[in-house]
């Protein structure tokens, strides 16, 4: 992007929890007979406000802004965190996010936290989609677990 315009706004979105990879999140589910937030009590990955430049592959040489997506969502206290949305549980495997989730977690944070992404530069970049998020919000609790989460139809 740098190469095609030195004005290029480059916005890198840290990351959720994680497993270490010898355990996935639906096996885990599987093994417990629980839901996505024994995925989330055994996250190994990242520790709390660890510095950006500490993180692996850090790009030293590119300018860009870090949004740091657990700390704007839950404060890294893993018992606020979200671990599911509308019965979807946030990963399937070791650390990739679920798209419904991922959805509603940037939803959450934009409606809950504009004030902070407004100051990195990313609202102009941003449509908010409130209508979209209000279902998304009330089917989506903390820790809520397949069977107790609500689906926006009801």
């Amino acid at each position: 992007m740098k190469s095609h315009s030195d004005d290029a706004k480059i916005f890198v979105f840290g990351n959720y929890f994680q497993l270490d990879r010898s355990h996935t999140c639906l096996g885990l589910m599987f093994r417990t007979k629980s839901d996505a937030s024994t995925c989330m009590r055994l996250a190994s990955y990242p520790a709390a406000n660890q510095p950006v430049e500490q993180m692996p592959f850090f790009p030293s040489g590119l300018a860009f802004n870090y949004i740091d997506i657990i700390k704007l969502h839950c404060g890294y206290d893993k018992r606020g965190c979200l671990t599911s949305s509308g019965g979807v549980p946030f990963m399937t495997d070791w650390g990739h996010l679920t798209a419904e989730f991922l959805i509603t977690l940037l939803g959450d944070i934009l409606e809950k936290r504009a004030d902070d992404l407004r100051g990195s530069g990313l609202l102009d970049f941003l449509v908010l989609p409130q209508a979209i998020q209000a279902g998304r919000t009330a089917s989506s609790q903390p820790n809520a677990g397949l069977t107790s989460s609500a689906s926006p139809s009801e």
